[in-house]
């Protein structure tokens, strides 16, 4: 099973009830555990699995924090490359592999749909334009940058907290906003979302 076998089905309606930012947290919380399981057995030395309510201050959930960002990045990268190609069906399937992994990375972090304005992310005609996709980037790795505490190193530098949070949720509102310029309506972002959520929940429950 795959995205295009998800796209179709109007069963993403049922998790619109609260909205769609409230609809994407539920549907990616529902696998979160599941995938912390995985990530566990598959190698269970591994001091930076994914975990629940990450810490900021603790140096090793910064670096699990840095991971979690970097697989957004990948993806990011990916879709670039599909864009490039002029493979626009490819362009909206990686978009929503880097939103999957940045509502986890979010989840994980204790972040809340509560603290988004859905109506502000979605009131603009936000278009894909060099700049805009900057400040995707731009407050993502801005994010990271505060956190600097390093296992090598004597001294720990304290976190800038309401900075970090400020980048964080910025980013979050942006991505989404290129979402609706890829994929022309808000909409579209959470069928997708969905079709890709539903294909992850296929592939834990067969064990794929």
């Amino acid at each position: 099973m795959n995205v295009s076998d998800y796209k179709d089905n109007k069963e993403y309606v049922k998790y619109m009830d609260q909205g769609i930012i409230a609809g994407m947290f539920k549907m990616q919380d529902s696998l979160i555990d599941a995938y912390v399981n995985i990530e566990g057995d598959n190698d269970p030395q591994n001091p930076y699995n994914i975990h629940r309510n990450l810490d900021i201050n603790n140096t090793r959930d910064q670096l699990i924090i840095k991971i979690l960002s970097q697989r957004v990045m990948e993806e990011l990268g990916e879709m670039k490359m599909a864009e490039s190609e002029g493979n626009w069906e490819h362009v909206k399937e990686e978009f929503e592999d880097a939103l999957i992994f940045a509502t986890e990375m979010l989840i994980l972090l204790g972040v809340h749909p509560e603290q988004f304005n859905e109506e502000e992310i979605f009131e603009d005609n936000y278009t894909m334009t060099f700049e805009n996709r900057l400040c995707v980037y731009e407050y993502l790795t801005s994010a990271t940058n505060c956190l600097k505490n390093k296992s090598w190193k004597k001294d720990q530098v304290l976190v800038d907290e309401k900075a970090f949070w400020r980048r964080i949720l910025k980013f979050y509102a942006y991505l989404l906003m290129l979402g609706q310029a890829i994929m022309k309506s808000k909409i579209d972002v959470f069928v997708y979302f969905y079709a890709k959520w539903a294909t992850n929940k296929f592939r834990q429950i067969s064990n794929y």
